[in-house]
């Protein structure tokens, strides 16, 4: 997998969210993901992100073919700037646990999100990746557009630590994610303390692609 961009700056307080990471069995107390701090959104304006970044590469705006939420026309990328992200509880299981990340248009015009946002663990809100970049599950190539004040949401699973191998993991708290929608060079950070493996060779972030609204 492709690093995560290196360098962040500029991250300004946002609405804050509560994420409840609970593990579900096992002895070990990282056993799986887990977090009893509140979570905040914050804009990060970031440098450009290495070649090869998974989820950006967009410099600039750009209209998409139709094929989108509730039959609208095509349009630009959403910007970063004009997007909150928050995250929505989903489920737990062995080890892991399933949320949604939640875009919501807080802009003036209807955008679009295309494909796979990019998602890694950071050591703190304008701190450096740490571990393996999310992996990306299934596919994606539809448009889906998004009016101001709608949503559209990207499915994230955070597997824990616990079953990993001590060694090559080298287990390390996290302060949170680092979020980059869609073809975008900017972030959003979303706070949570859990565990994380400091090792690019193993991968507990898992990302699918973005899909109408705030269902699972």
């Amino acid at each position: 997998m492709a690093t995560r961009p290196h360098t962040l700056a500029l991250v300004a307080a946002g609405s804050a969210l509560a994420l409840g990471l609970t593990a579900c069995g096992g002895g070990s107390d990282s056993a799986g993901p887990s977090s009893t701090s509140s979570s905040s959104t914050t804009t990060s304006a970031s440098a450009e992100p290495p070649a090869g970044w998974p989820a950006g590469g967009g410099s600039s705006p750009t209209t998409r073919p139709t094929d989108s939420v509730n039959g609208n026309n095509a349009g630009p990328d959403c910007a970063t700037g004009d997007l909150e992200v928050t995250s929505k509880p989903v489920d737990a299981g062995m080890n892991k646990q399933r949320f949604l990340l939640v875009f919501t248009n807080k802009g003036q015009a209807k955008c679009g999100l295309r494909d796979f946002p990019g998602v890694s663990f950071v050591t703190e809100p304008n701190g450096q990746p740490i571990g393996a970049p999310a992996d990306r599950e299934g596919t994606g190539d539809a448009n889906i557009i998004i009016t101001p004040g709608t949503q559209a949401s990207a499915l994230l699973q955070i597997s824990g630590t616990g079953p990993q191998d001590p060694a090559r993991c080298r287990e390390s708290t996290v302060a949170g994610l680092r979020i980059y929608p869609p073809n975008q060079r900017e972030s959003k950070y979303i706070e949570l303390n859990t565990k994380a493996c400091s090792s690019e060779a193993v991968h507990l972030l898992q990302i699918q692609a973005v899909h109408p609204g705030t269902n699972a």
